[in-house]
């Protein structure tokens, strides 16, 4: 647990590796709630699943990132997540909570953009938009020299494929490749990882 001020702010729940579950992020939670620690991360010391417990929606949702220490090459990213919601300063000062939400708000804006995608292309295609038509004939002309006919771009655009609508869940973990670009970046030069 990391305390600030003698108040619990972070709350680190341990587990043999391999042995992450349902059953521990239930347990965790509890704990949050009758504590109402704002920060809870789960770990088996391979995988770090990092939660804001006050978030809306189940703990799935709650998890604004989950690292995975499986690159050697990859050490100073790593450091870096941790240090931005661990590091003493940051979880004192709150900032390390306001990275959080801005983490957690920008992957739910993604997922609620991903499940939308398929009712947008497929309205796009039904009624094909007159910039939509132009700028597949001018990529149409660039490739076969033709001046395809406007209502032949609108027919081929009607039978292109659908998407299907899929069940998309509102919210999946970050485990993005660049997680260091997405990351408000502490205003500190330091690498070290300082857990209290």
């Amino acid at each position: 647990m990391l305390l600030c001020h003698g108040r619990p702010q972070v709350f680190i729940e341990a587990k043999r590796r391999g042995t992450l579950s349902a059953r521990a992020e239930e347990q965790l939670f509890r704990y949050a709630v009758n504590n109402g620690v704002p920060l809870l991360v789960l770990t088996d010391g391979y995988h770090w699943d990092f939660y804001l417990s006050m978030a809306d929606g189940p703990p799935e949702a709650q998890r604004f990132y989950r690292l995975e220490l499986c690159d050697e090459n990859r050490l100073p990213d790593y450091a870096e997540v941790l240090e931005t919601h661990l590091r003493r300063r940051y979880v004192a000062s709150g900032e390390a909570q306001r990275n959080a939400e801005k983490r957690l708000e920008s992957d739910r804006e993604r997922w609620r953009a991903h499940e939308a995608l398929p009712e947008a292309w497929n309205a796009l295609l039904n009624e094909p938009d007159e910039l939509l038509c132009d700028l597949l004939a001018d990529k149409l002309h660039d490739k076969s020299g033709n001046n395809p006919n406007p209502d032949y771009i609108e027919e081929l655009l009607k039978n292109l494929p659908l998407i299907p609508k899929r069940s998309v869940p509102m919210h999946q973990p970050s485990t993005r490749e660049d997680a260091h670009a997405t990351i408000s970046k502490p205003s500190s030069n330091s690498c070290g990882i300082k857990i209290i």
